[in-house]
């Protein structure tokens, strides 16, 4: 199976397609240079994360650098704001 992925950190990606993502902690880690990596499904960690699916617009306005770059906490509040 092949597909694009997003490399949250050099052992972290995530996958995001229809309504769902997945982020996924690799077994090998992957240099930013790297434009292929192999990653085994039955061996990594897995991570469910449907706030992170493509259909929500507030992750495209806040951005994944911005995602992958803020403290856990901050992303919750900014995610799970009343009116958004």
């Amino acid at each position: 199976m092949e597909s694009e992925v997003v490399l949250l950190a050099n052992d972290i990606t995530l996958d995001r397609y229809d309504n769902e993502a997945v982020i996924r902690m690799i077994d090998e880690p992957i240099n930013e240079d790297q434009e292929v990596a192999h990653i085994d499904l039955a061996t990594c960690g897995r991570l469910e994360v449907s706030f992170l699916a493509l259909d929500n617009p507030l992750v495209d306005k806040l951005g994944l650098d911005w995602i992958v770059n803020a403290p856990f906490i901050e992303v919750i509040r900014e995610l799970a704001k009343k009116g958004r």
